[in-house]
């Protein structure tokens, strides 16, 4: 995916705890090379960004998952954006 290992944070932890072996060290059964393609990366559009900073603030979190205001929030949410999930 050509992303860089030390950017994803588990990768970077193991890249130091154990040797991730380079590519030229690995055995194939095949040609590895018909499956690099395009460099990978993720286009988020303006309705994920709820989710990213619920996921990264405990108060967004709480906000959106636990309190009061949450019913509400995601009713704004979904109408706007298809719902993942049914919770009915």
């Amino acid at each position: 995916m050509g992303i860089d290992l030390n950017s994803v944070n588990y990768l970077g932890y193991h890249k130091q705890n154990e040797p991730i072996p380079d590519l030229k060290d690995i055995q194939f059964n095949g040609d590895h090379k018909q499956f690099i393609g395009p460099q990978f990366y993720l286009k988020r559009d303006f309705w994920d960004y709820p989710g990213y900073f619920a996921f990264r603030s405990r108060f967004f979190a709480h906000s959106a998952y636990h309190s009061p205001l949450s019913r509400i929030l995601h009713k704004a949410l979904y109408l706007f954006r298809e719902k993942f999930y049914d919770y009915e």
